[in-house]
């Protein structure tokens, strides 16, 4: 199912930055030992150095180590789990913002998928702040109307728009729980 392997440009994120640190770090090293290490070969390693960067920043990146913290610009699908969703509706439904049949899909038994076309998210202090309407010059602004609230164990994961990628690292992308040993290996 689509939904449950992740885009490759989700995977992207800080890439760019982390195999150019990578590579700046050997060059680096390598260059205070100029007789030991011909020219070619600190390339080599510096370049393959830029590649182990980008193969273990990706696979921190789809386990939920290195996530984006809160929308670029407006318009994400969160992955709840169902107990969580239930809560969503009822407080939006309290607060006159009513989340609708064609917004919520039930992808695993474990995982439903809740589209805000113009939502918005910011993780931090032990939660998730979801906006259903974020302005359109949010990443100027950060102005957004119809806020909820959610436990970072109540979202599986955050998929943005502009390719952000929040990924609890206590569930597998298929909404079921990590075990112990997962989260710590």
């Amino acid at each position: 199912m689509e939904r449950l392997a992740p885009r490759s440009v989700l995977l992207v994120g800080k890439s760019t930055e982390v195999a150019k640190y990578a590579e700046q770090k050997a060059r680096e090293l390598l260059g205070r030992h100029p007789g030991l290490v011909i020219t070619k070969v600190a390339n080599l390693i510096a370049q393959r150095e830029a590649t182990l960067a980008l193969q273990e920043y990706g696979k921190k990146r789809l386990d939920g180590y290195a996530n984006d913290d809160y929308s670029q610009q407006p318009g994400l699908t969160a992955y709840l789990t169902p107990q969580s969703l239930k809560r969503v509706v009822k407080m939006c439904e309290q607060d006159g913002n009513r989340i609708t049949n064609i917004q919520i899909e039930e992808v695993t038994i474990n995982l439903i998928a809740l589209r805000l076309p113009r939502g918005a998210y910011v993780m931090g202090g032990g939660g998730a702040q979801f906006y259903q309407e974020a302005n359109t010059d949010w990443e100027q602004s950060h102005t957004a109307d119809k806020p909820f609230l959610l436990d970072y164990n109540d979202v599986v994961r955050v998929e943005g728009d502009a390719n952000e990628l929040w990924q609890n690292i206590n569930y597998q992308w298929d909404g079921t729980p990590k075990t112990i040993d997962k989260i710590f290996s």
